[in-house]
């Protein structure tokens, strides 16, 4: 008889390779609530978002993927200022800005956190990394700068190992990953 090798999804594995202090994560009904509230000043109007429970419910999915997009790939909403792509959108980044800072403010009142915050102010969970004698990851899609960033820091607790398909579809992960490899070809890393 042989023992089956542990297999875990590699967002099960992200979400128990991190913690944050004292705080548990928004639900999904309650997300939607704070942001709605958190949506009450004027200029929020410009985005021509209805503010009504009901529509608003149905509206905030488009700016949470917007804010997790930002947060997986680590980038700043005042960054976007910065290519002319969205120099007419200036206004609406400010409001959207104003948006993520005042929802913020509900959620730390409320001891709770929500993930487009996660990898601003998470921790490794060293005892969880550690528990692994070698991880094996077999990446047949992309990962984002912020799973880069958090599988390079479990690298220091244990033995990280990549599969990677080298695929004209995965040229930018590559580059992410500051990897050469000829295309058509299974690499162990």
């Amino acid at each position: 008889n042989r023992w089956l090798e542990k297999s875990i999804t590699i967002s099960e594995f992200l979400n128990n390779s991190v913690w944050v202090n004292n705080k548990k994560f928004v639900d999904n009904n309650t997300r939607t609530f704070f942001l709605q509230q958190a949506s009450q000043f004027d200029d929020f109007s410009k985005l021509f978002i209805p503010r009504d429970f009901f529509s608003f419910f149905k509206n905030a999915h488009y700016l949470f993927k917007f804010y997790e997009e930002l947060a997986l790939e680590c980038v700043d909403i005042n960054d976007l200022k910065k290519y002319n792509i969205y120099e007419d959108y200036s206004e609406h980044l400010d409001i959207l800005e104003t948006l993520k800072t005042e929802y913020k403010k509900y959620l730390d009142k409320n001891n709770i956190i929500d993930k487009i915050f996660l990898p601003q102010i998470y921790k490794i969970n060293k005892s969880y990394i550690k528990s692994f004698e070698q991880i094996s990851f077999y990446i047949e899609g992309y990962l984002t700068k912020y799973e880069h960033k958090l599988l390079k820091q479990c690298s220091k607790f244990t033995l990280i190992d990549l599969l990677i398909s080298s695929t004209a579809y995965n040229k930018k992960l590559l580059k992410i990953l500051d990897l050469d490899l000829e295309e058509g070809f299974e690499y162990h890393i």
